[in-house]
């Protein structure tokens, strides 16, 4: 773990990760440095959370609270809800928050890479049911570089669901591939 981004919350059990999160196709880190790449399976957890609450991850208390934060993500294939279920980012008023997809998957922080989604094409793909679900009012959010496939819904928003409520959701430089709903919103 990058000790550099951490704050001490007064013991050593007592820490948060205070830095952007970094992701890279098949990584099993803990997510705080290109070197230390988390995978899919933490990007899952990031982005189903209540993002207001901490989680423990090997005798650290981490601070999910992804509030003014970046998580980046390395060009490759994600599937988002391998078992069907969407994930859904929920929380406090107010979040903050950017997902950029494209950087290199050989990224490291020595380097500092730009993202280039055409050269990186970044996947978050969905086997049955929506992406991903976004209920936080009043949220700031920039999606950029990621292209969504195969979401689906019975309702609305295949790919992305949301009740921002007076909030801001931006995507740029972002695809929608077979993403699907019966209403509105594939």
């Amino acid at each position: 773990m990058d000790a550099s981004k951490l704050t001490d919350l007064g013991t050593p059990d007592k820490r948060i990760h205070t830095g952007d999160w970094y992701i890279k196709p098949g990584a099993s880190g803990n997510g705080t440095s290109w070197e230390n790449a988390g995978g899919a399976e933490l990007l899952r957890s990031l982005l189903n959370a209540n993002v207001s609450e901490d989680v423990e991850m090997d005798g650290v208390t981490l601070g999910w609270r992804l509030d003014r934060k970046t998580i980046r993500v390395a060009g490759g294939e994600y599937d988002l809800n391998p078992i069907g279920l969407p994930l859904v980012l929920k929380g406090n008023e107010g979040l903050k928050l950017s997902i950029v997809g494209g950087y290199p998957e050989d990224a490291n922080s020595a380097q500092n890479p730009e993202p280039s989604p055409q050269t990186n094409r970044t996947v978050f793909k969905a086997t049955s049911d929506r992406i991903l679900g976004i209920f936080v009012p009043g949220i700031e959010m920039k999606i950029s570089g990621i292209s969504f496939s195969g979401g689906s819904a019975a309702e609305t928003g295949g790919a992305v669901n949301c009740d921002i409520a007076e909030g801001r959701l931006d995507f740029e430089n972002c695809e929608f591939i077979s993403c699907t709903a019966v209403r509105s919103g594939g």
